[in-house]
């Protein structure tokens, strides 16, 4: 195994894990990967983080050359282990892009020299961790789509507060902070609150039964649905759809 590659991902979709850690940054081109319940799209402005025995697909789209990062568990420094807490993306911003065309570069030119591959992979991992300490990763607009989006694929299911702070590579406190900043509400409030906008969507909608809506949009039984539509909306699922049913 070497420490630093270049390959080109195969359209054909592959699954597989391994005993090792692992990053992933695009240089050219981009692929899809599934990183345990988490799926997005690897292109230049993201890369992905792979501790190790986490499972993972992944597929090349068209013509691609990703830079792969391996490090035996046992091999990472202490200051750097923080990085592989959690598997999930990682922005690759202008100063990281610099920094893996430099490793690109220098690994076409000296491709068997093993002391500056440890060079170029310690100031990789040095930059990254900065980047997770100053918070710089959930600040981007592309991060915190990403989160918006898992959040819309799955209101019928639980979410918790470190799913979603795995998904932007941060400890649960500091993703906590940075929600709060960029939306002005805690996680669960704006889950609540897309939960409810998605209830009433469908009473709108359909006829569908008041119980299979609590489900759908995420609320633990119908009972639940209706404390929350009453508190928060001063009125009953049965109330709101014959309102607005009746204004339709």
């Amino acid at each position: 195994m070497k420490t630093l590659e270049i390959v080109s991902l195969k359209e054909i979709p592959e699954v597989h894990s391994h005993d090792y850690h692992q990053l992933v940054a695009p240089l050219s081109g981009s692929a899809e990967f599934e990183i345990a319940e988490l799926s997005g799209r690897l292109d230049s402005g993201r890369g992905c983080i792979l501790p190790s025995m986490v499972r993972h697909g992944f597929a090349g789209d068209g013509s691609n050359r990703i830079l792969l990062i391996n490090l035996p568990t046992n091999m990472v420094a202490v200051e750097h282990q923080a990085i592989f807490r959690h598997y999930g993306w990682f922005t690759i911003d202008a100063g990281l892009m610099q920094l893996l065309a430099a490793t690109h570069h220098e690994l076409t030119l000296f491709p068997n020299d093993k002391h500056l591959q440890s060079s170029l992979v310690d100031c990789l991992l040095r930059g990254l961790n900065l980047r997770f300490a100053n918070n710089k990763q959930i600040s981007s607009k592309m991060d915190m789509q990403a989160i918006t989006d898992y959040l819309a694929r799955n209101l019928d299911r639980a979410i918790h507060v470190a799913d979603l702070a795995r998904l932007a590579c941060l400890s649960e406190s500091q993703f906590h902070s940075q929600f709060r900043k960029t939306h002005q509400s805690t996680p669960h409030q704006y889950l609540l609150q897309l939960r409810l906008n998605y209830a009433c969507d469908l009473l709108k909608e359909n006829d569908t039964s008041i119980a299979n809506i609590a489900q759908l949009s995420g609320f633990s039984s119908q009972c639940a649905l209706t404390h929350a539509m009453k508190k928060y909306l001063g009125v009953s699922p049965g109330k709101y759809r014959q309102r607005v049913q009746g204004e339709a």
